[in-house]
């Protein structure tokens, strides 16, 4: 129960950082959004081992943490840019799909979800899709599904990054999930430093910088950012990787909920039923 509970947070966490992180890179340049938002997740990491009080694990054991926060932040600067082009309700489901990697990576590795919990994992996705918005893709504008046709790879590439990040993040959190959480931040903190460096030098123009409210938007993004990446960490060390993959995985519908909430809109009956299946789904995992 615990497990699903720290999938749902995550879930839930990174619905809200994709949508302010995703929001505010439609005004501002994508570097610069990762980079604030990379501080304000290096911030709390801090904080988080600090409180932990554990000493860092050697780097032996604790590797897998730096390769996921590349593949992490990577599959941001796709997932945003993807955002920036094409309608959120495409973009977002497609990156979801990352869920169904640690699935098929536990039937390699010989750890197979049985059929009850992979019908439970089948719901909850696909109640999640719904509940997401994907069913609107008909009344998109032919200048929509054109923008969706540029969008889509990028989405499709953020999904094979998040998937690997799964799997990585499981198996640093093993170890410890805090300096799992932490190490991951730092080493996305380097590779958007580094990048950015690179822009800077070499490409114009250069990443812009953000000020009052919009500075605000994209360090919460990373805060609440980090907040998933812990929750999912705790929760792929109590159940299955597969489940809390995709239970983690839910939040497209998260983000796309807030967008209508932010915009005053009332969520269709499609995306109603979506939720209600995600939730039977999610109910069945919880009584495993």
């Amino acid at each position: 129960m615990a497990g699903i509970l720290f999938s749902l947070a995550a879930a839930f966490a990174w619905g809200a950082s994709e949508f302010l992180g995703g929001m505010q890179s439609k005004s501002s340049r994508v570097l610069t959004v990762l980079w604030i938002s990379s501080v304000g997740a290096l911030l709390v990491g801090a904080v988080l081992v600090l409180v932990h009080g554990a000493p860092p694990p050697p780097v032996t054991e604790i590797w897998p943490a730096i390769p996921a926060g590349v593949l992490s932040v990577t599959s941001l600067v796709f997932i945003y840019r993807a955002i920036a082009i094409g309608p959120a309700i495409v973009v977002l489901p497609t990156a979801a799909g990352a869920a169904v990697i640690p699935i098929i990576w536990g039937f390699i590795t010989g750890a197979p979800l049985s059929i009850v919990p992979l019908l439970a994992c089948i719901l909850a996705l696909g109640g999640s899709l719904l509940a997401s918005g994907v069913a609107e893709f008909t009344k998109l504008s032919d200048s929509e599904k054109q923008r969706m046709k540029i969008s889509l790879p990028y989405a499709l590439f953020a999904s094979v990054l998040v998937g690997a990040y799964f799997i990585l993040s499981k198996a640093a959190s093993e170890v410890d999930p805090y300096w799992t959480v932490t190490i991951a931040r730092i080493a996305d903190f380097v590779v958007v430093s580094g990048a950015i460096l690179v822009v800077r030098v070499f490409r114009k123009p250069k990443p812009g910088q953000l000020h009052g409210k919009a500075l605000l938007i994209a360090g919460m993004a990373g805060v609440t950012d980090i907040i998933a990446e812990l929750s999912y960490a705790l929760a792929s060390i109590s159940i299955h990787t597969g489940i809390a993959a995709v239970v983690s995985s839910m939040y497209p519908a998260v983000t796309i909920l807030l967008a209508l909430l932010f915009w005053k809109e009332i969520p269709s009956r499609i995306q109603t039923v979506g939720l209600l299946v995600a939730l039977i789904g999610v109910g069945v995992l919880a009584s495993i």
